[in-house]
């Protein structure tokens, strides 16, 4: 069973990752920081603990702070 069924897009690279488990985990196993990212599916943001679906693409979007 192919379980890379789901896609992140991070600086314009796709990466494959797992579906039916939280975007989290799914970050967490690419070494993606979850705190340093904001998560956006088909137009609408969505938090960390979403679950990531079959034939889902994900941009996940850097967050930059300063002062």
């Amino acid at each position: 069973m192919d379980e890379t069924n789901a896609t992140l897009l991070l600086r314009g690279k796709n990466i494959m990752c797992r579906s039916n488990i939280p975007l989290r985990k799914a970050m967490k196993e690419k070494n993606i920081s979850v705190s340093d990212h904001l998560a956006v599916r088909a137009g609408e943001l969505i938090t960390d603990d979403e679950m990531v679906k079959t034939g889902d693409l994900i941009e996940l979007i850097p967050v930059i702070s300063g002062g």
